[in-house]
């Protein structure tokens, strides 16, 4: 069995070649918008959960990892930025302020879910 990252994140395949997993990476196109009436946590995970349901089919034969990471400051959920311009207007708004970085990871094996948040 072979283990599938569905993230193009660099840091994502960074932190699982520093566990010493050896892994190929996958992305498949997912839409990221979800039901407005969850919470943070409860996005992030499902935003994971989606990335990992595109990997149902290769979930029997690999163990497939997906995530999302999700930025909130004020109530409002920060999308990721279209440019330059945006990610620096986005970063003077996290400055000096309290804000949530929350992350949602999915494991996909044999057609089964599991998922988590921190």
């Amino acid at each position: 069995m072979s283990i599938i990252l569905g993230s193009a994140s660099p840091r994502r395949s960074e932190l699982l070649a520093l566990m010493g997993l050896t892994f190929t990476i996958a992305v498949k196109e997912t839409q990221e918008d979800y039901p407005s009436h969850l919470s943070t946590q409860e996005i992030a995970i499902y935003i994971a959960e989606k990335k990992a349901q595109a990997f149902i089919e290769e979930s029997f034969d690999n163990a497939i990892i997906t995530a999302d990471t999700i930025v909130a400051v004020d109530n409002s959920i920060l999308g990721k930025p279209k440019d330059e311009l945006e990610a620096s207007n986005m970063l003077q708004q996290l400055s000096n302020q309290a804000h949530q970085v929350i992350s949602g990871v999915t494991l996909l094996q044999h057609g089964k879910i599991y998922s988590f948040f921190d």
